[in-house]
């Protein structure tokens, strides 16, 4: 069974994949060990991302498909890098290719919930009309 972290990098990863599908618009590759997902909105942050497939994928072939992926599309991109020791060569590399981290010093975690909530007040969902 896979540890908590690598559950929480596969949620994202299909998480990545449905988002992109929603839109008409959205475009989703992947190939040599790279997740591409770029949704129906040009907004680079969340978006539009990069994601490893696999632990063993060398940092410059994520960051050359993304490169082309979303240079193809005109758009900028998000790389998504775990907060785990096995995501510090990607880190290093998008540093060192100038890429900007978002959210730093703390980053945006990959969340599990553990345990099951308590039960929470129902609340009203409405679409704002004016």
């Amino acid at each position: 069974m896979p540890d908590v972290a690598t559950l929480g990098h596969l949620n994202l990863l299909e998480f990545g994949r449905e988002q992109t599908r929603w839109s008409e618009a959205g475009r989703l590759r992947e190939e040599d060990g790279v997740l591409l997902c770029a949704s129906g909105s040009s907004i680079p942050v969340a978006l539009n991302t990069a994601m490893r497939l696999y632990d063993s994928v060398e940092p410059a072939t994520v960051l050359a498909a993304a490169e082309a992926f979303f240079g193809g599309l005109g758009r900028g991109y998000t790389v998504m890098v775990r907060d785990e020791p096995v995501d510090d060569d990607l880190g290093a590399a998008c540093e060192a290719g100038g890429l900007v981290a978002f959210n730093a010093p703390s980053g945006s975690p990959e969340m599990v919930c553990r345990e099951r909530l308590t039960e929470v007040e129902a609340i009203d969902v409405r679409p704002v009309v004016d």
